[in-house]
């Protein structure tokens, strides 16, 4: 990606979700060579959580930065929401205007409630005769190439949830989605900045970036 690798230092603040989960404010932001050195995986404290994320907006420290877990998703009108640690789980990406919403689910077509949740928050948002301009952006989906003799059934269901998601998607009146699908042994992340409207993510070595679409 066009950005290095940050840590930022986070701490915790309640961020309203569909599963009430406690996310974040922006309280710090530190680069590599000056205080803590980067952190390769994720980790919650009782207050604090440090992850690393190839996106260096640190110029908006003080802008509110939303995380999204497994298995949920979120919705924003303000500053940045990222998720991160894609494997075999999918993100799906809508954003429009100042709003973005991300989710980032597991078995996709066992989250078809979530998608519809989501796909229902960006309607209110997005007008109507813009939802068939809007590509929605999916990325992650490992098919996991070294599941010995489950290697078939993995990339089987793998195929089966990256083909649920896309048609969901379409069915709901969108553009054909833009896919960043991931091989094994890949890292994938997706974030969007509000801010300087983009969506910006990488999957392995290989990054992307996107404007968000405006009215």
């Amino acid at each position: 990606m066009r950005f290095g690798h940050i840590t930022r230092v986070i701490t915790s603040s309640p961020v309203t979700s569909d599963k009430d989960h406690p996310q974040s404010i922006s309280s710090k932001c530190e680069r590599p060579g000056i205080g803590k050195p980067i952190l390769s995986s994720f980790y919650w404290v009782p207050v604090y959580f440090s992850f690393s994320m190839p996106i260096n907006w640190g110029q908006h420290v003080n802008q509110v930065k939303v995380g999204v877990d497994q298995d949920e998703e979120m919705t924003t009108d303000d500053g940045i929401i990222y998720t991160e640690g894609l494997g075999p789980c999918i993100a799906v990406c809508i954003a429009f205007g100042n709003w973005a919403g991300i989710g980032h689910h597991s078995i996709a077509e066992h989250n078809a409630e979530n998608y519809a949740k989501l796909i229902a928050k960006a309607k209110e948002v997005i007008p109507a005769d813009r939802i068939s301009t809007i590509r929605p952006i999916l990325c992650g989906s490992d098919p996991q190439a070294d599941a010995g003799d489950d290697q078939k059934a993995y990339e089987k269901q793998s195929n089966k949830s990256r083909a649920w998601a896309g048609k969901t998607l379409k069915d709901a009146g969108f553009a054909n989605p833009i896919v960043h699908w991931r091989d094994y042994g890949e890292t994938a992340e997706i974030a969007v900045c509000l801010i300087d409207k983009i969506i910006e993510g990488e999957v392995g070595d290989e990054p992307f970036e996107y404007p968000v679409p405006q009215p």
